[in-house]
C-alpha cells in the first residue's frame, strides 16, 4: 500500500504518494498526476501484460512486411519487372502481376540451379511462390528477355532471399 502524503505545494491535500511523484521522485504537475493515476499499481501491471501479449501475438502472426507478408512484382508497360529486385526474409512469398490494361502476355522463367518455375501470365493474371531458403532467384520473360553469356538481358528479375 502507498503511503498518503501531503504536497508541498498544496499542503491542505493528502494524496496517495504516486500522484505526486514518479519513479524518480520529483514532483509531477496536476496534468501528469490526472494522467497517469489510472495507470499505477494492478492497472499498470495489466496494461503492460496485455501489451506484451498483443505485441507477441502480432510478431507471431506476421506483422506486414516484417514477418513474411507478400511481395508484389509487376510485369509493366515497358516490359520490365517492377520491382526487377525483390529483397525478402525466409518464408515470405512473392507474387508476380501481370495487369490487365497492359494486355501483353508474360512469362515468368527461372533460371539457376536453385529453383524452377515456368508459368505463362496472361493479362490479369498472378502466379507465386513462397521462398524458404536463403539465396539468389533469378528469374525472366523469355518473350521480353533473354540470356547471352550467362547473363540476363531485358526483362529479367532476382529475389533475394536473407535473414
Amino acid at each position: 500500500m502507498s503511503q498518503v502524503s501531503a504536497s508541498p505545494a498544496f499542503p491542505h491535500m493528502a494524496r496517495p504518494d504516486y500522484l505526486w511523484r514518479n519513479a524518480f521522485g520529483p514532483p509531477l504537475t496536476r496534468r501528469r498526476q490526472r494522467w497517469l493515476a489510472p495507470y499505477n499499481g494492478p492497472m499498470r501491471t495489466r496494461f503492460l501484460r496485455l501489451l506484451v501479449v498483443f505485441g507477441l501475438a502480432a510478431g507471431l502472426l506476421g506483422a506486414p512486411n516484417a514477418f513474411g507478408a507478400p511481395v508484389r512484382v509487376k510485369a509493366t508497360a515497358r516490359s520490365t519487372w517492377n520491382p526487377a529486385f525483390v529483397r525478402v526474409a525466409p518464408g515470405t512469398r512473392v507474387v508476380w502481376v501481370n495487369p490487365a490494361r497492359h494486355g501483353t502476355t508474360h512469362n515468368l522463367t527461372a533460371y539457376g540451379s536453385n529453383w524452377s518455375k515456368r508459368v505463362t501470365l496472361g493479362p490479369g493474371e498472378r502466379t507465386g511462390k513462397g521462398f524458404r531458403r536463403t539465396g539468389r532467384y533469378k528469374y525472366y520473360c523469355t518473350i521480353h528477355g533473354h540470356r547471352a553469356d550467362g547473363e540476363c538481358h531485358g526483362m529479367c528479375g532476382v529475389v533475394r532471399v536473407a535473414r
